[in-house]
């Protein structure tokens, strides 16, 4: 067989000949690749709803701790 793993009757190499491929089957490609999108953006939301509270309290406590650092710094003697 002279065709590559995943080449068929509408591929030429990296070419695809669009013309040959049913509008149906692009169709449900498309809307299939769109449902894949949009639950990738669904988790995405969720991961960010569901850290954004975490990273807010990590962003907090380390700036607590760096303005008690600062103030424990101000009160050390230079001499």
């Amino acid at each position: 067989d002279s065709k590559l793993h995943g080449e068929s009757e509408y591929t030429q190499g990296h070419k695809i000949d669009v013309s040959l491929i049913g509008w149906k089957y692009l169709e449900s490609e498309l809307k299939s690749t769109v449902r894949y999108h949009l639950s990738i953006i669904e988790i995405a939301t969720d991961l960010e709803d569901i850290f954004s509270y975490a990273m807010l309290s990590v962003y907090l406590s380390t700036l607590a701790i760096l303005c008690f650092e600062v103030y424990r710094l101000a009160l050390v003697s230079i001499t």
